[in-house]
């Protein structure tokens, strides 16, 4: 499941407890959405980030081995 369909039915089930008017719930449906989606973002930044990390330390372990 796509983080962005994730965020859009975390925030419908959220909305729909709460009374207020549509544009409200419109608003704060953006901001839901929004956070969500950058906390995925960061998540996979840092992933990749990770990532790299193993990869240049596995270089690294093979630089060392060969000499």
């Amino acid at each position: 499941m796509s983080a962005f369909l994730f965020s859009q039915i975390f925030v419908e089930l959220t909305l729909n407890k709460l009374s207020i008017n549509e544009e409200q719930k419109a608003d704060i449906s953006i901001l839901i959405t929004h956070y969500l989606l950058l906390i995925t973002y960061y998540f996979r930044a840092a992933a990749l980030v990770f990532s790299l990390d193993l990869q240049t330390l596995f270089l690294s372990d093979i630089n060392n081995y060969f000499r």
